[in-house]
């Protein structure tokens, strides 16, 4: 309602002033009305067992949950800066049964040529519990340089381009087996 309209309400009487006055009371109560269903209606959408006493067969699955409503801590996963690695110390060179080195001869981006870098491989040791004995094995994956790419490549025996090295032995109910990575 603009003043000007207001005015012409005025100047038309007490009635008329009533009357509008009145009108304006009844459309308030309806909207308030209207607002707290509706407010109701949101509260009980957002229930679910997370944040209610519901049992969690009774939540919505078909709507997605919102992962902004999930309170993040602080710190990233995995380990934590100033925190100390634990790892299993390696076994030593007359403790192993069999080793196995890994050689990449092409390069894996650009299938061009490689040549075997001085650095230390990436080593991973397995150790496998069979009925008796345990067998110790070591699987040694060297680093090589690319001359197309221009890149080293790095020591990942568990990606594409070397032979199964888990596979052999870990068929269901043959054997155990863990594993520990440098």
């Amino acid at each position: 309602m603009l003043p000007d309209d207001a005015l012409a309400i005025y100047h038309a009487g007490p009635e008329v002033v009533v009357k509008t006055l009145c009108e304006f009371c009844d459309t308030i109560g309806s909207l308030e009305n209207r607002i707290n269903i509706l407010e109701n209606k949101i509260a009980k959408l957002l229930k679910n067992s997370s944040n209610s006493s519901k049992r969690p067969s009774s939540d919505d699955i078909t709507k997605p949950k919102n992962k902004k409503m999930k309170k993040r801590g602080k710190r990233k996963i995995g380990g934590q800066p100033g925190h100390e690695r634990h790892v299993r110390p390696p076994f030593s060179e007359d403790e192993i049964d069999k080793t196995h080195p890994y050689i990449l001869t092409a390069c894996p981006v650009c299938n061009g040529e490689v040549s075997i870098l001085e650095a230390p491989p990436r080593i991973i040791q397995q150790m496998e519990l069979l009925e008796i004995p345990i067998i110790k094995e070591e699987h040694c994956s060297y680093p090589v340089w690319c001359e197309k790419c221009q890149k080293i490549h790095p020591r990942r025996p568990w990606r594409k381009g070397f032979p199964g090295i888990f596979a052999e032995s870990n068929r269901e109910g043959e054997s155990v087996s863990g594993s520990a990575i440098q």
